[in-house]
């Protein structure tokens, strides 16, 4: 179990920031818009990709667990690392043409967050079901934030952490 909780944690937390694992394919239900990538990045994306560098640097220089207690601490600490960086995000006004794909990235983006905040509950009351449906519904939501974060051309958001 403690082995279970250290492997969903890294493997969640590294979707946390926005950075989700572009070999994934959305779910066939997904309501993702299908989209194509740009081949030029929108100055919404360039400041978008300015702030995911700098908060997935944060996360990516927290120390990986090797317990369950250390496992929950990394979960909390990136939720909350990735609820600022969601919120430094929100703050960047998108061009009007841009709207859409914007707000969409953004509530993955919220749903990763929150999954993110369930397995650290799961994982804290060592609640191996809840720690897998929380990390379904997380790898879920950055799948298809992924798909969004390549249409709107991000690169540092939307590219694969380890």
């Amino acid at each position: 179990m403690r082995r279970h909780a250290a492997a969903v944690a890294v493997v969640l937390a590294a979707a946390t920031a926005g950075c989700g694992d572009q070999g994934a394919e959305p779910p066939a239900t997904s309501a993702v818009p299908t989209t194509t990538v740009r081949a030029t990045q929108s100055g919404w994306a360039a400041k978008a990709d300015a702030v995911c560098v700098g908060y997935q640097a944060r996360i990516d220089a927290l120390p990986p667990p090797t317990t369950q207690a250390e496992a929950v601490t990394l979960l909390r600490k990136t939720v909350l690392l990735a609820g600022d960086e969601l919120r430094a995000l929100e703050d960047l006004a998108p061009a009007p043409a841009e709207r859409e794909l914007v707000a969409g990235f953004l509530r993955r983006l919220r749903l990763v967050v929150a999954a993110t905040d369930r397995l650290a509950k799961a994982a804290a009351a060592a609640d191996e079901a809840g720690q897998t449906a929380a990390l379904s519904e997380g790898e879920s939501a950055a799948a298809e934030a992924q798909t969004l974060a390549d249409a709107l051309g991000l690169t540092a958001c939307g590219a694969p952490t380890g």
